[in-house]
């Protein structure tokens, strides 16, 4: 059986309850609108010798179950990959077309979120990108030329040398959202120079978290203690830290970098709870491991990577990691369950062949 899993967390550390001070005397506050938990809430009153609040207990306790980490696990059918490969793979026909064809623009898609390129796009309709200013080429990694094992054959290069002809699922999300922006980030493969790594942003604490928890997977499939991995996690600290210039940013990725390894721990273990209550954890079996598969009906090949991939058995589970701002994961959860990508990974990882970068 397959499953999908996901693991979401934030990527933030609790803080203390609030002390009400006044001339003679402090006190925990009540406000249940803390972002604290029922254990620091209980050490709090017990430093200053004092009962809490039943009822604000009763609360952090309930929110602790959803705002700190939260994980959803689910069969998925075989018919449900293949009807959703397919529906999916009939829109990657109509992304075949030329290098210079210019794609119309989803306009209703330029707000909502904002897009990287609504200023751009709009000073200039006709997607002249290759005469616009701040621009650099993408260092997504589903970009790249991969070769797979194929049917028992030699090695069959997937190149992304026309339109279409290999996908990703982030991919065929931006053609649907908008063919403009799809152009620009896949076939012309541009980004925005102010999105780079330059300046540090939230998007570098997921990128940390997802770091440590790949390590942690690898250390374990080649049983090696986590306490082990520490050159390994310095190393990609410190490059991390030379993409950016300014010494705070700099002094903040390393205070954060705390915190994500404290909360990669964490999805961690989740990822690798038992199916049905097992007394085991499930077997790592790959990590950040690019695969690729034919999209049903279709000559265009789909690739992907997901997060974890670990065995149980004779059962699969397939896990993806989410490190959000919402302190409601029980209902994020809920919004992840019906996404595309997440089928796709499947397909690919059952129907299938483990795909190796081509190196440039």
């Amino acid at each position: 059986m397959i499953y999908i899993r996901y693991v979401l967390a934030r990527p933030v550390l609790p803080k203390p309850p609030k002390l009400l001070t006044s001339s003679s005397s402090s006190r925990v506050s009540s406000a249940k609108n803390q972002d604290t938990t029922a254990e620091l809430y209980l050490a709090a009153h017990s430093n200053l010798g004092t009962e809490p609040n039943e009822e604000t207990l009763a609360h952090l306790r309930e929110r602790d179950t959803y705002a700190w980490t939260h994980s959803i696990t689910y069969p998925v059918d075989e018919s449900e990959m293949i009807q959703m490969g397919e529906e999916l793979g009939s829109i990657t026909r109509n992304m075949r077309i030329a290098d210079d064809e210019v794609p119309h623009r989803n306009l209703w898609a330029c707000t909502r979120p904002r897009c990287d390129w609504s200023d751009l796009c709009h000073g200039n309709p006709s997607g002249d990108i290759d005469n616009w200013w701040g621009i650099s080429t993408s260092d997504y990694d589903g970009l790249a030329s991969y070769v797979v094992r194929y049917q028992g054959r030699e090695d069959k290069l997937l190149e992304r040398n026309k339109p279409g002809k290999v996908v990703t699922a982030s991919e065929i999300r931006n053609f649907l959202t908008c063919p403009r922006k799809w152009y620009f980030e896949n076939v012309k493969k541009a980004a925005r120079s102010e999105r780079s790594y330059s300046h540090y942003s939230a998007r570098w604490k997921g990128n940390m978290v997802h770091k440590y928890a790949e390590l942690m997977a690898l250390a374990d499939m080649e049983k090696i203690h986590h306490t082990d991995i520490g050159p390994q996690w310095d190393e990609c600290l410190q490059g991390y830290s030379d993409q950016l210039a300014d010494e705070d940013e700099r002094t903040q990725l390393t205070m954060d970098a705390m915190v994500c390894e404290a909360v990669a721990l964490k999805m961690y273990n989740l990822a690798r709870e038992p199916l049905n209550s097992a007394p085991h954890v499930l077997q790592v079996e790959h990590a950040e491991q690019r695969f690729a598969a034919v999209l049903p009906g279709t000559k265009t090949w789909i690739t992907c990577q997901p997060d974890l991939i670990c065995k149980d058995g004779n059962d699969t589970v397939i896990i993806d990691y989410k490190t959000l701002s919402s302190s409601n994961l029980v209902r994020d959860a809920q919004n992840y369950r019906h996404l595309p990508s997440m089928y796709l990974y499947a397909l690919a990882v059952t129907k299938g062949f483990v795909a190796r970068k081509v190196e440039q």
